[in-house]
C-alpha cells in the first residue's frame, strides 16, 4: 500500500497531499536513498515557490535526517543539516524583522508562514 502511495506521490508530486505525506511512505518502505536524493536546495526552492510553509519543509528536512542516520550517510546529513540552517534563519529573519509578514503576506492572499 505504502509502495502505491509512494508511486502516486510521485507522479503527482504538485498535490498538497504528495507533499505532506510523500517522504512519510518512502521512509515506510525503506527507500532512505530517495529521501536523501530528493532533499536538495532546488527542492527547498520549489516548495517555497509553491507556497509550502517553513514547518512543513522542516518536517520533511527531519525525515531526510533520519533517512541520513538510518543508512550511516554522515556526508549527506551534514549536507541536509546545512539545507535545515538555511530555513531555520529564513524563519528567524521573518519572525524577528521589523515588517510583520504575517500581516503582508495575508493582504495578499497568501498562507501564513
Amino acid at each position: 500500500f505504502n509502495r502505491a502511495l509512494a508511486l502516486y506521490y510521485e507522479q503527482n508530486p504538485s498535490t498538497d497531499e504528495a507533499y505532506r505525506n510523500y517522504f512519510k511512505h518512502l521512509q515506510y518502505i525503506g527507500d532512505y536513498q530517495k529521501i536523501i536524493s530528493i532533499t536538495t536546495l532546488d527542492w527547498i526552492k520549489n516548495a517555497w515557490s509553491n507556497y509550502r510553509t517553513l514547518k512543513e519543509i522542516g518536517k520533511n528536512i527531519a525525515i531526510a535526517l533520519n533517512a541520513c542516520i538510518e543508512v550511516q550517510d554522515l556526508a549527506n546529513f551534514i549536507r541536509i543539516i546545512f539545507l535545515k540552517a538555511q530555513i531555520q534563519l529564513s524563519k528567524w529573519n521573518i519572525d524577528e524583522s521589523e515588517i510583520n509578514f504575517r500581516i503582508a503576506l495575508g493582504l495578499f492572499g497568501m498562507e501564513t508562514l
